[in-house]
């Protein structure tokens, strides 16, 4: 292959612009084939061991719970459109080579037609073969995916610490209201006991009926505290 002459900036800039279109269009289909392979490997693993999957991955959440759920209904979504935009990476590919063809042979022209000047480049560097770029991309795509998975590891075992806090602080309140309770009926007669023990029920009944709700105890307890 001959030598192709030095040029000047301008025009080192404009086949570098079209190579990185070149670029993008080669990355946009590797990604997709990178993302693609998780994606469905992760779709495997559920479909062959539901609970299983939910254990692994999202601990005491069950197979269908909504974080599960929500998290295999967005990768099939992922996965569908990948599919269906396949064909069309393909095609940018193939218009972007070709205009890397044009402008190389466009440059090469207008150089050739020009005096001698200073202040040329060299000609760029010829992309890699798609083959070799696609081993490069493929290491980078996995570094990233693994920074990923490091990075949802850590948000779920956050979110894993903040939950049993929650569930450690409710905890403590029940047992604390418990204990106040049991002290308050220890110290009632037989018949307030009785009084206290209707009321309760009452409560019980209207919250399953609907004829209230939590937030019309609350203000009703809110109002008490204000009329004492």
């Amino acid at each position: 292959m001959a030598k192709k002459p030095e040029i000047p900036k301008r025009l080192a800039a404009r086949i570098r612009g079209a190579q990185e279109k070149v670029r993008q269009a080669r990355l946009a289909i590797k990604a997709d084939e990178f993302n693609g392979r998780q994606i469905s490997s992760r779709l495997d693993e559920y479909d062959s061991d539901p609970h299983g999957f939910a254990s692994r991955h999202y601990g005491r959440n069950g197979f269908d719970s909504y974080p599960v759920q929500t998290n295999i209904s967005h990768n099939r979504e992922r996965i569908g459109y990948i599919e269906s935009r396949r064909e069309q990476r393909i095609t940018d590919l193939a218009e972007a080579e070709a205009n890397l063809e044009r402008v190389e042979a466009e440059v090469l022209a207008e150089v050739r037609s020009m005096r001698p000047t200073s202040g040329r480049v060299p000609w760029p560097r010829r992309l890699p073969s798609f083959a070799n770029y696609k081993e490069e991309v493929t290491r980078e795509l996995a570094q990233l995916r693994e920074e990923h998975i490091r990075y949802l590891e850590d948000v779920q075992a956050q979110y894993e610490r903040e939950v049993a806090e929650i569930e450690a602080d409710a905890e403590r309140d029940r047992a604390a209201f418990a204990l106040e309770r049991q002290i308050a009926l220890s110290r009632m007669t037989p018949e307030e006991r009785a009084r206290d023990t209707a009321a309760t029920k009452a409560i019980t009944d209207g919250l399953k009926s609907g004829k209230f709700t939590v937030m019309d105890i609350i203000d009703h307890l809110k109002a008490q505290q204000k009329a004492g």
